[in-house]
């Protein structure tokens, strides 16, 4: 196990033993209290997966709100990237609240309806993109027995 496991091993189990009853006046073997911190880590990881999972639903009200304690706040802190996850720049699942299209309050210029009709649908075509009417020349093709008989 590396120097920095080993101590946050160490800063986990004196956490749990500060978060234990003080009725208990043998001590425990090393195995149980490693065992109860693994739960209690794994407990804790549980509860904020649940949170980060509650911004995403969708429909069926409110979700339960989930109790997370100071202990669940300390294991956090002990477990960092763990519980955070990986900040990826350029791809991820983070919700970021400063990106989202908030709609506007302010108020909107009406339109007065009472003068409406149809024709007004109907704009004048703008000078640029009007084609000039020209007067246009019939052209007649000869058939085969025109063109025989001179």
């Amino acid at each position: 196990m590396p120097l920095c496991g080993r101590r946050r091993m160490l800063l986990g189990l004196n956490l749990l033993r500060s978060s234990m009853p003080q009725v208990d006046t043998h001590l425990e073997p090393s195995k149980n209290i490693k065992g109860k911190y693994e739960n209690i880590k794994k407990n804790a990881k549980k509860k904020f997966s649940v949170e980060k999972q509650n911004i995403y639903i969708t429909g069926g009200g409110i979700p339960e709100p989930v109790n997370i304690t100071n202990i669940d706040e300390k294991v956090k802190e002990l477990l960092g990237i763990n519980v955070h996850g990986m900040v990826n720049e350029f791809d991820g699942d983070t919700f970021e609240f400063e990106n989202m299209n908030v709609p506007s309050t302010s108020k909107a210029e009406e339109t007065n309806w009472a003068h409406w009709s149809p024709k007004l649908l109907k704009t004048p075509i703008s000078t640029p993109l009007s084609v000039r009417k020209q007067p246009t020349i019939e052209v007649m093709e000869e058939t085969e027995e025109e063109r025989n008989t001179e």
